[in-house]
């Protein structure tokens, strides 16, 4: 009987083991699919930054008067739309709309 005992003692320390290993790997998972997607939103975010701030350097170089407000005001109404693009994709754009008002040309 202890070497029937000892066998099922055995049995089941690998299965908690394997329930255990299983359950660990799901979790670690679970983790590094959070990170890949706080990586990609994080991402997008800085290229959305980068372009509105490109943007924001362009026009402000180039367009002038009434249209570059009309621009500035489409394009901040724009991005308070877009919940995906950050605050500073938003005060990017007030600032370069600011600066633009204060040029004399």
């Amino acid at each position: 009987m202890p070497k029937a005992e000892a066998e099922r003692i055995a049995a089941d320390a690998k299965t908690k083991l394997e329930d255990f290993v299983a359950r660990r790997t799901k979790t670690a998972e679970s983790k590094i699919a959070m990170a890949e997607a706080q990586a990609l939103a994080d991402v997008r975010a800085a290229a959305a930054d980068a372009a509105v701030q490109a943007a924001s350097t362009i026009l402000s170089q180039s367009v002038k008067g009434s249209l570059a407000d009309d621009l500035l005001a489409k394009g901040i109404a724009e991005v308070r739309q877009k919940p995906e693009l950050t605050q500073k994709s938003l005060s990017s754009l007030e600032r370069g709309r600011r600066e633009k008002s204060r040029r004399p040309f």
